[in-house]
């Protein structure tokens, strides 16, 4: 069995264009990580300091995340929106554009966009007002939403990868050893059971890959400072609208669970398809119309199936959107309706792969 898993492996991750998609995936992160996180961060005190850029703007946003201690209150944002009040000379040349749309550092966003009026005044609203919560944790939470959102992009190009590779498992053309083997009274299990094995050996051993890449780069651009801080305490991003306030660290585990699991349910539900299909072009054209329909219906977030519509493994590549649904009750706890994809997932993936072992059970030597 061992010997058949290798060898499902090594056909798995020998093809020529695997190779180029790998390194086709890696200049696109690498695109994307300079495009929006560490080397394309500016950021200066006030609004006549010089920009910083780099590791420099780094330290001025977590120098000031410090200053203003480890929780957002309605103190701490007087505090801030007195700071980062701009002059009347400023507003002047910015022709009344709204303070939070002039750019000085994340924090003086953040707290702009949420609690300023268009001159910079107070607003009026309270943190509980805003946020449903009357404190919130505080930090330098920027630059791991920029990797988070990053991210979101990265993840829904390796799920297309995994089709592209996965897609010709069991359709594509059997060699001499295959056909001995299917012809063997135990090598059809085997072989089919490696074939499935190796599928998602590969799956989760990508997903991984290239979560830790992006953490660990992360991690060593912006340190450990800002995993705790609330995410919902930033600027307009593509995380602005989660149903829970979530820190950065729990954001980032949430993504990474929602991508393996929706990865295994892509890989899994193209293996059934490839063992369906006759030929590779078919299998892959349909397992990328299963897996993008979902975006094409683009359903509105009150349709009575939008939820249901979330569950599908692309909506948990894209996990803000998810992550955006209202959260639900289970045995009387308040929960992410996100963590309803594990369930779902694992009866998806069941169902595909025991149809895909049938399906190629069958399958005649020639």
């Amino acid at each position: 069995m061992y010997n058949l898993l290798y060898y499902e492996l090594r056909k798995l991750l020998g093809r020529p264009f695997v190779l180029v998609g790998m390194l086709i995936l890696i200049l696109v992160n690498v695109s994307c990580f300079c495009t929006q996180s560490l080397p394309s961060i500016v950021a200066r005190e006030k609004e006549d300091s010089a920009y910083a850029s780099g590791f420099q703007a780094v330290e001025i946003e977590q120098r000031l995340a410090q200053k203003y201690g480890e929780t957002l209150t309605d103190d701490v944002v007087q505090q801030m929106l007195h700071d980062f009040q701009p002059s009347a000379e400023f507003m002047e040349k910015t022709s009344g554009v709204h303070t939070a749309y002039i750019y000085n550092n994340s924090l003086q966003q953040a707290v702009q966009y949420h609690f300023a009026n268009a001159d910079g005044s107070w607003n009026g609203l309270s943190v509980e007002q805003v946020f449903g919560y009357d404190s919130l944790p505080l930090g330098y939470s920027a630059g791991w939403i920029a990797t988070c959102t990053y991210m979101l992009q990265i993840l829904l190009l390796l799920c297309l990868f995994l089709i592209l590779v996965i897609a010709p498992v069991f359709c594509g053309e059997y060699g001499t050893v295959e056909a001995l083997l299917l012809s063997a009274r135990y090598g059809r299990t085997k072989l089919i059971q490696a074939k499935i094995l190796a599928a998602l050996i590969f799956s989760i051993g990508l997903i991984c890959l290239f979560f830790l890449i992006n953490f660990a780069l992360a991690f060593y651009c912006f340190g450990g400072q800002g995993l705790d801080a609330c995410v919902l305490f930033s600027f307009e991003n593509a995380f602005s609208n989660i149903a829970s306030p979530l820190s950065c660290g729990q954001l980032l585990r949430a993504m990474f669970f929602l991508s393996l699991s929706g990865a295994i349910s892509v890989a899994a539900i193209t293996l059934a398809l490839s063992a369906a299909s006759k030929n590779t072009y078919i299998a892959l054209i349909a397992a990328l119309f299963v897996f993008l329909l979902p975006l094409l219906l683009n359903l509105p977030s009150h349709h009575p199936f939008y939820k249901a519509l979330m569950l599908c493994p692309v909506y948990q590549v894209m996990s803000n959107h998810i992550l955006s649904a209202d959260s639900i009750s289970i045995l009387g706890k308040q929960t992410l309706f996100a963590w309803l994809c594990l369930p779902f997932d694992i009866i998806i993936s069941t169902v595909a792969i025991v149809l895909a072992h049938a399906r190629f059970a069958k399958h005649e030597v020639t």
